[in-house]
């Protein structure tokens, strides 16, 4: 069994969070509401943590910033970034790294860049009223080999890369696409 330094990893979470610049009105709003849970919650990595739990994500583009690596998950039924909870593990940079390598196998996965990408905040509402709970998710940003093949794993239907020009509402959610608005401003 592992045991993580929880307090030390709530605190570097904290101070990552506080110099994170949030690309809107929205974004800054679920900085705090996942700041204020961390700082209440000790057991935030947990996800038996009623309450939710801190989750994390990883946004795969290619090199020329034009495509990203989503998997077609079973239980959302759309095209998200790869993901997942952190089981105890509050190093999410880690944690967004290990679920992208799970659930794309991709060997050329490298950060893009030290701190926080994006965040969101959503109620996981495919589970009953009595189960239902927030997953504060933090993403980082990672570049892969485009010419390297995802594939997927038992939680997607499919594994693959997009163009962001074939990217829009109807295949994903808002927070997929405010991550790609902020790799390409225009789109």
């Amino acid at each position: 069994m592992v045991i993580f330094d929880t307090e030390a990893q709530r605190v570097q979470l904290l101070q990552q969070l506080a110099v994170y610049v949030p690309a809107d009105a929205l974004e800054a709003e679920m900085r705090e509401q996942i700041a204020a849970f961390v700082k209440r919650e000790p057991r935030c990595f947990e996800r038996e943590t009623v309450e939710g739990h801190c989750t994390a994500s990883a946004w795969i583009v290619n090199t020329d910033k034009t495509a990203t690596v989503l998997v077609f998950h079973k239980k959302f039924n759309r095209w998200v970034q790869p993901g997942g909870h952190a089981d105890g593990d509050g190093d999410l940079r880690k944690v967004a790294q290990r679920e992208a390598f799970e659930e794309t196998s991709l060997a050329s996965l490298r950060l893009a860049q030290e701190g926080i990408f994006d965040l969101h905040v959503f109620d996981n509402a495919s589970l009953p009223p009595d189960l239902r709970h927030y997953h504060f998710d933090i993403r980082y940003i990672f570049y892969a080999d485009q010419n390297e093949t995802p594939s997927n794993n038992h939680e997607s239907r499919q594994a693959d890369w997009i163009e962001f020009n074939k990217l829009d509402g109807s295949l994903t959610d808002e927070s997929v696409l405010r991550m790609m608005r902020k790799i390409q401003p225009s789109t």
